[in-house]
């Protein structure tokens, strides 16, 4: 069995070379080939920009986010905690799949006068399951 274990996103191909019944004549080269992607999550825009309004009124805004990545991959929206009753993500996590976009509503409400500039981060994590990606070859009567 072989692993695979990538340390950054791009193609991989490697030729090992094996030796059967301990014979230098029976040597055989199997190619491996393997891709490795990285978690890439786009906005449609740096900023959201909410008009100015009243103290105590919510102002939302709809925006589109997408996973341009080839894998699943799971977002979160993490607010800091002096901003929650202010700002909001719905949803504020969710999982997309390749290729695949996403509506999201944010609300905000200003509870005083004055000029905001917020930076809200926004994680990801890779949804990689061994199982569906494992590829596995068994010859009848090889012995194995």
């Amino acid at each position: 069995m072989f692993e695979f274990n990538p340390r950054s996103p791009r193609f991989y191909n490697f030729s090992a070379q094996f030796v059967f019944n301990n014979s230098s004549a029976n040597v055989q080269s199997v190619l491996l080939q393997g891709y490795c992607y990285g978690s890439t999550i786009s906005l449609p825009q740096d900023k959201l920009f909410y008009p100015p309004s009243f103290v105590g009124v919510s102002t939302k805004q709809k925006f589109l986010v997408k996973n341009d990545s080839r894998i699943p991959i799971e977002y979160e929206w993490r607010v800091p905690e002096k901003y929650r009753n202010e700002i909001s993500f719905t949803p504020s996590k969710a999982i997309l799949q390749p290729n695949e976009e996403a509506r999201l509503v944010s609300c905000f409400t200003a509870l005083k006068k004055k000029e905001y500039q917020i930076n809200i981060p926004l994680y990801t994590r890779n949804l990689f399951d061994q199982m569906k990606s494992t590829i596995g070859f068994f010859s009848p009567g090889s012995g194995l």
